[in-house]
């Protein structure tokens, strides 16, 4: 279900730190950031009838909630998600029982927030931004909908962040590692204090695996708020590839598996999924059916079509990318890929050319299409000082032509870089008009 035009057409009056490069002197983020939860936190919006998780981090927050919402959801639990960013669609970013939020659904709720919004504009002489509405909407539409559980994906940050308004039955952190370092710092130390800043208000804190230093900092928030923390339970799942899909055997209950329909693997976030569904409801997962499909979480090494054998993946940082070349290597061993790449300015696009070097016979880089997108000659001057032959087009819908005339049964297409080049190929592929990529 689309998102109204009237709704999109007030979104596109607001900032939106997704489509234009923060950098720290700029506008005062954190004052800003601060007046807008300190309203939240005094309006109705941030007291919602349903247990709340948030989830944080650097990689897997989106595949985690996924993957949580639909285990809530076969527990006979209603389940509201709310994420970001949208591959296709804004309304993809608010949904209720894994189901966009519907036409009439937005025109209820869209004045009275846009009202909110407005109040707080003439006591704060500035409208908050895109996120912080998107946030507020999907509060307004949770509250109304009364679910028995609510799944917050934190955006850039956690200090600052526009879910921090809301008290966590459960805090989720995936692992952390450096991104967005123009808005968090440039150190895992930093980013790892920004993310952890959401401890404080939460109950219970399950986290994955860390790098020792957000793992001290995890610790010790914790400890200094007295808040409970489980870490990751690496004896929970046993993971094995068999063709097509992925199966996940749980060693607590030796007859239930869980299979993804995906070529990547994910044990960590479902391992983070499953223990966050035991905290909120004890023994769910011996209730679980013996053998469990999920859908897998859309342009995570999401398989498009298999002749030719397209991949299409939103990574688009060194850990997401080191992941998902291990996984490639791991299905393909033999295989080399043609690689459509796209990443935003503010990445670093010469460590990634380079993680993907290994599998990578030939890149294809199409011109940016958004506006924090890298300019496609540099991506070139990258690629080619790497060694790689690479190729500048116009359009994505070009370059994916060219990688279809020259794949063989050795290769495979991959496009990757960011989630924007990947929902654009999704629309290209599904033939879908989008009014708001």
């Amino acid at each position: 279900m689309p998102i109204l035009p009237i709704v999109q057409q007030y979104l596109d009056t607001l900032i939106n730190f997704e489509r234009i490069t923060y950098t720290t002197g700029s506008v005062d983020f954190i004052t800003r950031s601060m007046q807008y939860n300190a309203y939240m936190r005094h309006s109705a919006l941030h007291l919602l009838p349903s247990q709340t998780v948030i989830i944080a981090g650097t990689n897997g927050k989106g595949s985690t909630a996924h993957l949580l919402s639909s285990l809530l959801i076969q527990s006979g639990h209603s389940v509201g998600l709310f994420t970001s960013p949208h591959l296709v669609d804004t309304a993809e970013r608010i949904q209720l029982n894994n189901i966009p939020i519907q036409e009439d659904d937005q025109e209820k709720i869209f004045p009275v927030v846009k009202q909110l919004f407005n109040d707080f504009a003439r006591h704060n002489a500035y409208i908050p931004t895109y996120f912080e509405f998107m946030t507020a909407f999907a509060a307004a539409f949770f509250k109304s909908a009364e679910p028995d559980v609510i799944i917050w994906e934190a955006g850039l940050g956690g200090r600052w962040d526009a879910v921090n308004v809301f008290t966590a039955d459960v805090l989720i952190l995936t692992p952390i590692d450096k991104d967005h370092e123009a808005y968090l710092g440039k150190l895992r130390r930093s980013i790892a204090r920004e993310k952890a800043a959401l401890i404080r208000s939460s109950r219970c804190v399950i986290s994955a695996p860390q790098h020792i230093i957000p793992r001290r900092i995890i610790k010790r928030a914790c400890t200094k708020y007295t808040i409970p923390l489980h870490t990751y339970d690496k004896t929970l799942l046993h993971e094995h590839f068999q063709q097509t899909h992925r199966a996940y055997h749980l060693h607590t209950a030796p007859d239930k598996t869980v299979i993804l329909p995906s070529i990547k693997n994910h044990t960590i976030n479902l391992t983070l999924a499953l223990q966050t569904l035991n905290t909120l409801y004890p023994k769910s997962i011996t209730r679980l059916p013996v053998q469990l499909t999920l859908p897998a979480p859309p342009a995570r090494l999401q398989i498009l079509t298999t002749a030719p054998l397209t991949i299409v993946d939103g990574g688009h940082n060194p850990h997401a990318f080191l992941s998902n070349r291990t996984d490639l290597n791991e299905i393909f061993p033999d295989k080399k890929a043609i690689v459509i790449f796209s990443c935003m300015q503010d990445k670093k696009m010469t460590r990634l050319i380079q993680l993907l070097k290994p599998i990578m016979q030939e890149c294809i880089i199409p011109d940016a299409v958004h506006p924090r997108q890298c300019d496609a000659h540099t991506i070139i001057d990258t690629v080619q000082r790497n060694g790689i032959p690479a190729l500048h087009v116009n359009s994505l819908d070009d370059a994916y032509t060219h990688a279809c005339k020259i794949v063989t049964p050795d290769t495979y297409i991959l496009i990757t870089g960011s989630f924007y080049t990947a929902g654009a190929m999704m629309i290209h592929h599904y033939g879908i008009m989008s009014p708001n990529r």
